[in-house]
């Protein structure tokens, strides 16, 4: 069964996750693309904290459309950290690939 129509939450949000998430498992089931897969989750959170801190005031919330804060500028806080996370990978990507292509061996 297809989890995004099983779920009993169909928010918008929700749904675009579930889709996220249901693309991981093809883009890990090859090793090259492990390393890739490695990063998406990361790219993934950090744009939707950018987008519930860029989220317009107007809906009566401070900013938390799909993620609870607790302070102003929580959620772009969030977002630098999975950037930051971003470069860390980046910067490990040979290493990655090295492991990832010795368990191929």
């Amino acid at each position: 069964m297809n989890p995004i129509e099983s779920t009993s939450d169909h928010t918008p949000s929700r749904r675009r996750f579930l889709r996220t998430l249901a693309g991981f498992g093809a883009v890990a089931t090859t090793l090259p693309g492990m390393t890739r897969a490695a990063v998406l989750p990361a790219r993934a959170a950090g744009a939707r904290y950018m987008g519930d801190f860029a989220a317009p005031y107007g809906s009566g919330h401070i900013n938390d459309t799909d993620f609870k804060v607790h302070r102003d500028g929580h959620n772009l806080d969030r977002c630098r950290t999975q950037f930051k996370l971003l470069e860390s990978l980046k910067e490990q990507e040979a290493a990655m690939r090295q492991l990832v292509a010795s368990l191929g061996a």
